[in-house]
């Protein structure tokens, strides 16, 4: 820019001289030159750093986009595995006979709850990039989509769904129910979010062998507080800002942006507070809806499943009789014909025939 500036002043300058006889340069135009040439150049290098910065914020994004994703996907990936092992161990070992191998009824059901294992996996995982995809790309949330959220029931499936290092890991993990409540948000960005606070306590556990984390749900609160290192002032003033790592090394800092996002969409808000060899404790609060509106959107659900099940013939497939037996009586108030079988061969059979 520059030359190309100098460049076309030079230009000017010889036409200017040629067309004119005798032609005069007057001193305050030559004069303003040297600023022109510094204004652009200022120019230029303002434009350059903007440049950069976009760039550099862009490689950001995408770093924090696959390194959010790898985290995530963690959990998904290591239930599918699992999932998949239990399967290899169910099944027969490999022969080279062409016979068809028998499959006690024990574990065609015990396939079948693998495979179903799985399959929640894979979508748990698809819903994680979609999450994660969707913060990056700062969508809104819908709130169409909310539904009924019971807290302490999802909490604990947070809790043991979790992919933990190790048994004893698990172990240092509790929850604990003063009193249940009822949000209305998504049950999966929920898990998410309390996948994200698990993970940034038990990041900390291998060094901190004394460390313990504990959930606790009260009223329109669940609070996780852990007793790991700690955090400083300053850490916890940036804490929830996009790319913030609180000091990890292998941190994206996407997942409590996303966190604070996701709560505020739910009309709730978390909070944290710390203090640096003590403890650590995010405040998740909920806006909660109340039980007789829990009451009657329940029964409106179940209202509109029957008129969409009934007359239908159900075949509930258990080898708990009290779980098939209670599954069994939900159906027939919705107006369903019910046949039970206590394992897969049977139930097979009853399809057959």
């Amino acid at each position: 820019t520059v030359l190309l500036l100098v460049a076309g002043i030079a230009l000017g300058a010889g036409i200017h001289a040629l067309v004119v006889p005798q032609p005069e340069w007057p001193g305050d135009y030559i004069g303003r030159l040297p600023i022109a040439v510094l204004v652009v150049i200022g120019g230029s290098l303002f434009k350059f750093a903007e440049k950069r910065a976009e760039a550099d914020k862009l490689r950001r994004t995408y770093t924090a986009l696959a390194g959010s994703i790898a985290h995530e996907m963690r959990n998904p990936l290591s239930q599918l595995s699992s999932a998949l092992e239990n399967i290899e161990r169910t099944l027969p070992p490999p022969t080279t006979s062409h016979a068809p191998l028998p499959l006690a009824a024990a574990r065609l059901d015990a396939l079948y709850g693998h495979l179903s294992v799985g399959q929640l996996a894979v979508q748990r995982g698809l819903q994680v990039i979609a999450l994660t995809l969707g913060e990056v790309r700062s969508r809104s949330f819908d709130p169409a989509g909310f539904v009924l959220v019971p807290a302490a029931e999802t909490t604990r499936r947070a809790v043991e769904e979790y992919s933990y290092d190790n048994p004893a890991q698990r172990e240092r993990v509790q929850v604990r129910v003063q009193e249940d409540f009822t949000f209305r948000g998504d049950e999966t960005i929920y898990l998410f979010i309390l996948f994200n606070l698990l993970r940034n306590a038990l990041y900390y556990f291998e060094t901190h062998p004394e460390a313990r984390l504990m959930l606790t749900i009260e009223p329109g609160r669940v609070t996780v507080r852990d007793t790991g290192p700690g955090m400083s002032e300053e850490a916890l003033l940036h804490l929830f800002q996009p790319f913030s790592t609180s000091g990890k090394s292998d941190g994206t800092g996407l997942g409590l942006s996303y966190c604070r996002r996701a709560m505020q969409a739910f009309g709730g808000d978390i909070a944290c507070r710390s203090a640096p060899g003590l403890f650590t404790e995010f405040v998740l609060d909920f806006p909660t809806v109340p039980a007789d509106q829990v009451q009657a959107e329940h029964e409106a659900r179940l209202a509109e499943a029957s008129a969409g099940l009934a007359g239908r013939h159900i075949l509930v497939v258990d080898d708990d009789a009290r779980l098939r037996q209670s599954a069994a009586r939900m159906l027939q108030r919705l107006g369903c014909k019910v046949t039970e079988a206590d394992g897969g061969e049977w139930a097979l059979d009853l399809l057959q025939g």
